[in-house]
């Protein structure tokens, strides 16, 4: 199972950092019907999902990462705002999660990230925390 593209960091104007990340993710709304969508890059401050996502800039929605195991599978539930939409896919910025989520979120991230020790010092350099619980 493939979680993570090449262990690369991509760099520009965002305040998070971000890592490819190519996994398909559950996504639901109010108005939106829940569904799958690729997602092509993650941070802490939100994801990319790539192709058509049937949301508007503005709509709320929450996402669920997951993880399997051997013997379980486990949901990552996060709340987030579709920020952008490009033709491509859409932005969506994360507004809450549970610290268990943030946790697997940090964890991907390391696991991801082409240098663990400088991601872990970004960690603490931006003082992170998870945000309020989720929707």
């Amino acid at each position: 199972m493939t979680i993570f593209a090449p262990n690369t960091i991509i760099a520009d104007k965002r305040h998070h950092v971000r890592v490819p990340f190519v996994k398909s993710v559950k996504m639901s709304g109010l108005d939106i019907k829940q569904g799958c969508f690729p997602a092509k890059n993650l941070s802490l401050g939100g994801i990319y999902l790539a192709g058509s996502v049937p949301v508007s800039v503005g709509d709320d929605c929450r996402i669920e990462l997951h993880t399997s195991g051997r013997h379980a599978s486990v949901l990552y539930p996060i709340c987030g705002t579709v920020v952008h939409q490009d033709g491509k896919g859409v932005g969506i910025r994360f507004t809450g999660m549970e610290e268990r989520s943030f946790t697997f979120l940090q964890a991907m991230l390391l696991y991801g990230s082409e240098d663990p020790i400088a991601m872990a010092e970004y960690f603490i350099d931006e003082q992170i925390k998870p945000g309020e619980a989720c929707c």
